[in-house]
């Protein structure tokens, strides 16, 4: 134990084990231009506590590079703070186009035989991935109202995705719809028509941290 005499204040401070009596000064532990960030003794040494580091006195300022017992004080690096990645950021490692003709019945939303064996290929790929979102998005050519072809388009994606949350685990499966304001091609021409009138599936892996 050491004892640390500053005018009638005593100071009792635990260093291994060892008693030593102390006679400090101003520029020890009073409050001199000079003063000291560490308790020393009269060889102006910094007593070192039991843990091995040294005893800093009242004046400690933290400043980084001063030196104690010729050892340099290093700066304490805070960790980056961890960022969340919103799953909608994330780049799909799968992206299928699936014709509306080919995957619906003509003018309604059940899924037909052909569409469900596209869809069964597609598991096939996601089973591979551990885990994530599926993203379905329905779309239509502009034949109808606005109203009508965002209806159909909604529950043409809602059966494709209750078909594939089905048959995935560890995935978020969602699914929108767009309508007729998303085309792809000119709704002027059938074939241009043809390709609106699709479903698209977007695959991602789990958000990763940053």
């Amino acid at each position: 134990m050491i004892k640390l005499i500053s005018g009638c204040a005593t100071v009792m401070l635990v260093l291994g084990g060892c008693a030593t009596s102390i006679d400090t000064s101003d520029q020890v532990l009073g409050g001199g231009a000079g003063a000291s960030p560490y308790v020393v003794d009269s060889d102006n040494n910094p007593l070192m506590a039991g843990g091995g580091g040294c005893l800093r006195s009242i004046h400690w300022g933290g400043d980084i590079g001063e030196t104690c017992g010729g050892t340099t004080i290093a700066a304490v690096v805070e960790p980056e703070p961890v960022v969340e990645v919103p799953a909608s950021h994330v780049q799909p490692i799968l992206s299928e186009t699936l014709n509306g003709n080919a995957m619906f019945e003509l003018d309604s939303a059940e899924l037909s035989w052909e569409g469900m064996q596209s869809l069964e290929k597609m598991l096939a790929v996601i089973g591979a991935v551990d885990g994530g979102s599926i993203e379905v998005i329905g779309h239509t050519d502009d034949t109808g109202s606005v109203e009508y072809n965002e209806q159909l388009s909604s529950m043409r994606a809602e059966n494709v995705r209750s078909y594939l949350e089905a048959r995935v685990q560890g995935f978020d499966v969602t699914s929108s719809a767009q309508g007729e304001l998303s085309p792809i091609a000119d709704n002027a021409t059938e074939q241009g028509r043809a390709q609106n009138r699709r479903v698209e599936v977007l695959v991602r892996r789990n958000p990763v941290a940053q």
